[in-house]
């Protein structure tokens, strides 16, 4: 059994005999809740169980149960909205307390702060992000499964920086050291998407086959997406065609990714086309927006402008660049998208088919 989960374990078993059937209950669905993308519930339970650790004075529970409503609202919803980014600040600092500091979960929040400057702005809070992942990997070793999850972020952070090589050699280095610890759990995600960016396609497909625990967070959706993004690279378009998750299975986090499985696959086959695509786009649109979601916003039109001159709607292509460049002032760090989506002005103007970025 995993160190991660042995304590919950254990402290189950003591509500039950001290008769705090509620919140054992509580303590053993609200994990199955997030990772099963059920956000209204992970958010009522957690209110509901707050109170609850407070009285009983349990800040271990309380670690514990804000971070997966931080993993609910930012992992999966890519939600940064409200209050969510500073709750993210606040939970390092509440982890990092004298009573709270040994807790399993106080490593896993590192990854909770991380995730949030990367939905503000992957490449602008690139620093803050590598520090937060290095900080709590000197804290534990390889055979930690968060090991591989903050280890993640940190790949994820590496290639929002094009820091692309880099990327790839850590990702190595976790596999590397998570063998030698006799364990498994890759970061499959991060690691694909610095492959991919790198045309390494071959290798992008057979990590995102490799067999992941459940606890890694990788969803089968984004796997599926990745597979399909590097079959259709290979020129494989009816496999990468059967890959493609329908939309209503997708989750925040996935729809970037979808729209790039899109791009990567012009000329039909896939459902919804024409204007349902462009309205199901607008609503993902504006869902991002509620949730401050910028950066995820504008590489949602960036794609979404690409797919649209691939398919001959120059006005629709010129629509996504517009609202993409009314995203930049938010970001810190806007110049690549910016410098992407003079690009695709550019091609609407004279009418090219010039390869789009990734």
């Amino acid at each position: 059994m995993s160190v991660i989960w042995q304590w919950t374990y254990a402290v189950e078993i003591e509500l039950l005999e001290n008769g705090e059937t509620r919140l054992a209950q509580i303590l053993r669905r609200v994990p199955t809740a997030s990772c099963d993308g059920l956000p209204e519930e992970v958010e009522a339970l957690v209110a509901e169980a707050l109170p609850m650790v407070r009285r009983l004075k349990l800040p271990w529970l309380e670690v514990f149960f804000r971070h997966w409503r931080l993993q609910s609202r930012v992992l999966k919803g890519c939600d940064v909205s409200g209050d969510t980014a500073r709750e993210a600040v606040a939970l390092l600092e509440f982890a990092n307390r004298d009573e709270t500091r040994d807790c399993p979960q106080s490593i896993c929040v590192a990854q909770d702060l991380a995730a949030s400057f990367g939905v503000l702005d992957g490449p602008g809070y690139v620093e803050e992000r590598v520090r937060a992942a290095e900080e709590s990997l000197s804290r534990i070793d390889a055979s930690r499964d968060c090991f591989a999850c903050i280890s993640g972020e940190l790949v994820s952070a590496l290639s929002d920086d094009r820091r692309f090589d880099e990327a790839v050699e850590r990702a190595r280095d976790v596999r590397r050291r998570r063998k030698a610890a006799h364990v498994f759990g890759e970061l499959a995600s991060s690691y694909c998407d610095a492959l991919l960016a790198l045309g390494r396609n071959e290798e992008a497909l057979e990590v995102s086959r490799l067999r992941i625990p459940r606890s890694s967070g990788t969803r089968d959706s984004t796997r599926r997406l990745i597979q399909s993004l590097a079959l259709a690279r290979l020129g494989r378009r009816d496999e990468a065609l059967q890959q493609v998750p329908s939309t209503d299975r997708l989750e925040a986090a996935d729809w970037t990714d979808y729209l790039r499985a899109r791009r990567a696959l012009p000329g039909g086959g896939l459902q919804p086309a024409g204007e349902d695509l462009q309205r199901l786009i607008a609503e993902w649109s504006d869902t991002l927006e509620r949730r401050n979601a910028q950066y995820p916003r504008a590489r949602l039109h960036k794609i979404a402008a690409e797919i649209s001159l691939n398919e001959g709607d120059p006005a629709a292509a010129l629509a996504h660049v517009e609202t993409a460049r009314g995203i930049l002032p938010r970001l810190r760090r806007p110049e690549r998208t910016r410098a992407q989506l003079d690009v695709i002005a550019a091609r609407v103007a004279r009418g090219a088919d010039d390869p789009p970025a990734s």
